[in-house]
């Protein structure tokens, strides 16, 4: 269980099926309630990777009734994922709750998983708490180091680029994103290579280096063609630099 929990932390989704396939005919075999607890528990956040919202809310319901028979480590896993999940339906607030709970019930059992702490952080930067999603950042930050998580500190340091861009601390935002850039070019990520161009693109806007805000959005559209939404949304900011130096041509 504990091996499937990792592949699903590390996004892999086509292993963490291939995974889920085996674990589920095993668990056929086990009597041990907690076990069964514990892979409903990681059974809803597999699914949440995979973005399933009515299996999980289908799992949430299953788990709430069998409560009563958590232990501080299913109570721990289950605020961790619910908070997921309410992150996911775009209730900020009340996954918050959750994320906090998780915390505390954390340090009674000496777990602090940093992505935990990474999910905090970014609810704080979602509902501009800039210290305290700064704060949060940095406590992840520093336990992905640790595990040499590189996809996760990615993540983690975007975090404190955005809020170092809403504090003005341009340069300390320009000099991490073009740290970023050059691990995420090492790991062979598109998804977070455009990102990051999207990210320098805005940085530079807001500096009023227009021509090359266009520049870096361009270059983040480049890796974005097979995704509408996230294409778009860069085309958004795009067209914005276009009017700003009024130079948007029909």
């Amino acid at each position: 269980l504990e091996d499937w929990y990792r592949i699903i932390l590390s996004r892999n989704q086509e292993e963490a099926i291939i995974y889920e396939k085996i674990i589920n005919e095993h668990m056929n075999t086990i009597e041990d309630p907690s076990l069964h607890i514990q892979y409903s528990l990681f059974s809803l956040r597999y699914n949440l990777l995979l973005r399933d919202m009515n299996s999980s809310k289908a799992l949430i319901k299953h788990l709430k009734s069998v409560q009563n028979n958590f232990s501080i480590e299913h109570s721990y896993y289950f605020n961790f994922f619910c908070g997921l999940f309410e992150y996911l339906d775009n209730n900020l607030l009340v996954s918050l709750e959750f994320f906090c709970k998780s915390e505390k019930l954390g340090k009674k059992i000496n777990k602090d998983d940093p992505y935990l702490f990474y999910l905090i952080s970014l609810v704080y930067s979602k509902l501009h708490h800039i210290s305290l999603a700064i704060h949060y950042s940095n406590i992840a930050l520093d336990k992905f180091n640790q595990n040499i998580d590189y996809i996760h500190i990615i993540d983690a340091s975007t975090i404190l680029v955005i809020n170092y861009i809403r504090t003005e601390m341009y340069d300390k935002a320009e000099k991490k994103l073009f740290q970023l850039l050059k691990l995420s070019r090492k790991l062979n990520n598109e998804y977070l290579i455009s990102n990051i161009y999207h990210n320098l693109g805005y940085l530079y806007s807001k500096i009023s280096k227009h021509d090359l805000s266009i520049q870096f959005y361009n270059k983040s559209l480049n890796y974005k063609k097979n995704n509408y939404q996230r294409y778009t949304n860069t085309i958004i900011y795009l067209v914005n630099e276009y009017l700003t130096l009024k130079k948007f041509d029909d």
